[in-house]
């Protein structure tokens, strides 16, 4: 595979086989850089995306202001997705404290 200079750091790297359009090196510090001067790239191209989700949050705000029992009313209307939620959160609470007991008794071991 040809090799390539670094955007970056300019050193001469031989990019992944799964990736041979790679712009960086391996260096994490490159690899940062990259991915900061990449969003930032991006960010320029998209100048409204946030001002877009801001509107929408002040939308939805207002929506809510505007109707405050709705998802009390709809949850009542709507008791098996209240239960179905209920039990979600329970055994993820659960699975969360068994992990962490997994985690504790790895940490005792040793």
């Amino acid at each position: 595979m040809a090799r390539k200079k670094c955007l970056v750091c300019r050193k001469i790297f031989e990019p992944d086989k799964w990736h041979p359009y790679q712009k960086v090196c391996f260096n994490n510090e490159c690899r940062g850089t990259q991915r900061i001067l990449s969003l930032q790239k991006w960010r320029i191209k998209n100048p409204d995306y946030f001002k877009q989700r801001t509107d929408n949050l002040d939308k939805m705000q207002e929506w809510r202001k505007a109707n405050p029992n709705y998802y009390i009313e709809y949850r009542r209307a709507h008791p098996e997705l209240r239960d179905k939620t209920q039990k979600y959160v329970r055994e993820f609470r659960k699975r969360k404290r068994e992990a962490s007991k997994q985690k504790q008794n790895l940490v005792d071991k040793y």
